[in-house]
């Protein structure tokens, strides 16, 4: 298997308020539907073994909660 690298950024897993600034791209729920579906679609994309390049603004929670979402996330970050 090929090892693929991504580059992203902007992610703001829990951040509720991108839900109206962002309506178009984040049609979802609530945050924590935003946040399981960003999850669910990242690990269809991103495998064990990629790299993924996160250029900032990946969480607006607090921190033992933002690195349980890496955590949870596909591949090297």
């Amino acid at each position: 298997m090929t090892q693929k690298t991504f580059i992203t950024s902007d992610l703001h897993f829990g951040h509720g308020n991108m839900l109206k600034f962002n309506p178009e791209t984040r049609q979802f729920r609530d945050a924590d539907h935003m946040n399981a579906m960003m999850i669910t679609e990242w690990n269809e994309t991103v495998g064990p073994e990629d790299l993924t390049y996160i250029l900032g603004d990946f969480a607006f929670l607090h921190a033992n909660k933002a690195t349980a979402i890496a955590r949870s996330l596909n591949g090297r970050k």
